[in-house]
């Protein structure tokens, strides 16, 4: 039996401040998060290859070759690629 009933789920209001951030892009606490992720893919990857480094792209691609990193983040909407050292 298929149920076609909506269900509603009330969001929090956001604040002013919350909602400039929002709209101005990334706040510092983000940028920082995302890069503590990227540099632990990365390492992940240093330690299960055996690199001695890796270029990581913001969508969490490994590269050995900074140019093969930069290339694939050119189709990214954030094309910045950290340079991960073991």
């Amino acid at each position: 039996m298929e149920n076609n009933e909506k269900t509603t789920v009330e969001q929090p209001v956001e604040s002013s401040t919350e909602t400039a951030v929002a709209k101005k892009g990334k706040s510092a606490d983000t940028k920082k998060s995302a890069s503590s992720v990227l540099e632990k893919v990365g390492k992940t990857i240093i330690r299960e290859r055996g690199y001695a480094e890796v270029f990581v792209t913001a969508d969490g691609q490994a590269f050995r070759l900074e140019s093969d990193a930069k290339n694939h983040a050119r189709n990214l909407k954030d094309r910045e690629v950290l340079k991960v050292k073991k």
